[in-house]
């Protein structure tokens, strides 16, 4: 066999013998990194004019038909081939620039080397890649994969932690021997609840059990016993897998995170799964992540890709993945894992950020301002081995301003200044085409973890999501009351109470009181009763009781109406109220006199320094 080695640029390829024949001839390709000459593992694939793929040998390398089709490669791996001219297609993930060649192979074994160049090392900017979510043990598939596996295909696309959802499949409590510096992997769990949703649990010390539910335990149940370990973290994964919110009995229905408004309220998820394969808007969730960021929460974002890489359809892992910022030496999971739940993150399939922040303070950090708002200096630096089209700074959920890449580009550095009138959050997405072999998704995207900005200690609250997130609440109470199958009373009333008691939380900032000082755990002592009838047409009656034995004497009491953008529309009582049952009407009208329309509406009773309570009434004309 005649070797020969030569050193490709990217986009360029050849062989040192162009003769030609009718055999077939073995190639062997060594790919390696173009300016350190290492050996790189790669995802590869090879094709000639007609569109008909090749892969290595049978049984030495795993191949997958997703794309068109792909393999991965160690670094170096042979082929046999005809005669003639292929394109060769190789990847090493987001920070080498792929190589889309064309070579001509001649009649004689050949040996190529291909040499990837480097687009950005961002581990010398803090930042390290890793797939939240991915399975190597999966029903039904082609593969019967070990870590050692995962470690080969994550090094193959530059990924430097893997967390495979495996639930006890080689589980060990840590990260797995096969984990090299280069490349951790992490037999950990996914938790499946087909009623409130699925949680990745990283970094577990300890198995937690069961692997599944229904109605019970909850999400609830399970978020606290991974708290329990030290450093474990709680990812809502794919959180909005289907649109149908009624349907607990069949993926992608069963894949919804119907309880996470719920969990969040008391710190039970500590990360949220923008980018998924299994999320239903092109694998993007920004809707769901941006009403709860504007409820005031603070919950980072992370990318995982779901791929099933022991089924032979499935796309790569780390289509979709994390960079989390790591600060000091040596690298570790464990301060990976700390990167994300402090929200020093970004998400892509692809676009890198290399620097992003507000006045200093970058992702996941909290910046302080004065009272009335101030104007904020901010850079953004982004670079990406495929075109990009826009960056857009993002604020409470809307493109505050737009920035457009020069065509042909995947390159940006500027600097903005933008104006924050209050308490707010504020983080960058990049867009373009995805015209590529290499990225997963129909569009390039990456999306940076929040800055918060904090006017008085204040959250973001914005009454329309507060509302939203009632209202999700208040479906997942009435699918609990009709579905529900619990193992006793005591459990199905303890749910549906965390459920109702969570509802109320939303419904109580959305319509805060004047007293800022109320204690919020205390009885209120004024509740409201259901109105009668609901839906009603030309007028509702309308029942509030105040508690005696609290109140010690008479309330100052505030009944109003609410449509659902908490405007006011009709005041119904303002001042003292003794104990006991009282009753009022609405005849479907505004302060003015005129007939509202059809809708949703609400009515709030509030007692001075005191919670208040609050029920949705439906007008129908």
């Amino acid at each position: 066999m005649a070797a020969v080695s030569c050193l490709l640029a990217p986009g360029t390829a050849r062989t040192a013998d162009a003769a030609y024949g009718d055999a077939t001839v073995t190639l062997t390709c060594r790919i390696e990194d173009a300016a350190t000459e290492d050996v790189l593992a790669a995802r590869c694939r090879i094709t000639d004019l007609y569109s008909n793929d090749y892969y290595p040998p049978a049984g030495t390398a795993f191949t997958y038909i997703w794309g068109g089709g792909y393999f991965y490669s160690g670094g170096i791996f042979t082929v046999d081939l005809p005669p003639g001219e292929f394109r060769f297609r190789i990847s090493h993930g987001f920070e080498h620039v792929p190589i889309d060649a064309q070579i001509v192979v001649g009649s004689n074994d050949t040996t190529i080397v291909l040499g990837l160049d480097r687009l950005i090392d961002m581990e010398e900017l803090g930042w390290y890649g890793g797939d939240c979510h991915l399975h190597i043990n999966h029903g039904g598939g082609y593969y019967e994969l070990v870590p050692a596996d995962a470690h080969l295909m994550g090094s193959a696309e530059g990924l430097r932690v893997v967390n495979c959802l495996d639930n006890g499949y080689y589980f060990t409590g840590a990260p797995d021997p096969c984990s090299t510096d280069e490349c951790i992997v992490y037999m950990t769990t996914e938790y499946r609840s087909n009623v409130y949703g699925h949680m990745g649990l990283l970094g577990l010390g300890e198995d937690v059990l069961p692997y599944t539910s229904s109605w019970w335990p909850t999400t609830w149940e399970t978020a606290d016993s991974t708290h329990l370990q030290e450093g474990a973290l709680v990812v809502s994964a794919h959180p909005v897998s289907s649109e149908d919110f009624e349907d607990i009995y069949e993926w992608p229905g069963s894949g919804i995170a119907r309880a996470l408004p719920m969990d969040i309220i008391g710190g039970r998820v500590d990360a949220f799964e923008v980018l998924s394969y299994s999320n239903c808007h092109d694998g993007i969730e920004l809707d769901y992540w941006y009403r709860l960021l504007n409820c005031g929460f603070h919950l980072p974002g992370c990318g995982g890709s779901d791929a099933c890489i022991n089924m032979i359809e499935s796309a790569p892992l780390g289509g979709y993945r994390t960079y989390a910022a790591v600060s000091g030496a040596p690298f570790t999971y464990g301060g990976w894992i700390e990167g994300i739940r402090s929200g020093r993150t970004f998400m892509t399939n692809g676009p890198l950020f290399t620097e992003f922040g507000i006045d200093g303070y970058g992702p996941g950090e909290l910046v302080d301002i004065a009272e009335g708002g101030q104007a904020l200096s901010g850079t953004l630096k982004v670079e990406c081995a495929y075109p990009l089209t826009r960056a857009e700074i993002v604020m409470n959920g809307d493109a505050a301003l737009t920035f457009f890449f020069e065509p042909g580009t995947g390159s940006i550095d500027t600097s903005f200044s933008i104006f924050s009138g209050g308490s707010s959050w504020i983080a960058a997405r990049v867009y373009g085409p995805n015209d590529w072999w290499m990225p997963v998704g129909d569009s390039l995207f990456a999306h940076t973890g929040p800055v918060y900005v904090s006017a008085q200690d204040l959250p973001v609250m914005k009454q329309e999501d507060l509302l939203y997130m009632n209202f999700w609440l208040e479906d997942l109470g009435q699918l609990a009351a009709l579905e529900g199958s619990f193992p006793d009373t005591t459990k199905r009333d303890l749910v549906l109470g965390r459920i109702e008691s969570a509802r109320q939380y939303y419904l109580d900032l959305a319509f805060p009181t004047s007293d800022a000082g109320r204690e919020e755990e205390r009885p209120s002592g004024v509740r409201l009763m259901q109105n009668v009838p609901n839906p009603f047409n030309a007028s509702t009656m309308l029942e509030c009781v105040v508690d005696d034995s609290y109140l010690n004497g008479s309330a100052e009491v505030t009944i109003g109406i609410y449509d659902v953008a908490g405007r006011l529309v009709r005041d119904i009582h303002h001042g003292p109220l003794g104990p006991g049952s009282h009753r009022f009407s609405w005849d479907g009208r505004n302060n003015g006199g005129g007939a509202v329309a059809s809708g949703i509406y609400f009515m709030r009773m509030e007692r001075r320094g005191g919670r208040g309570s609050t029920i949705k009434m439906i007008l129908v004309r």
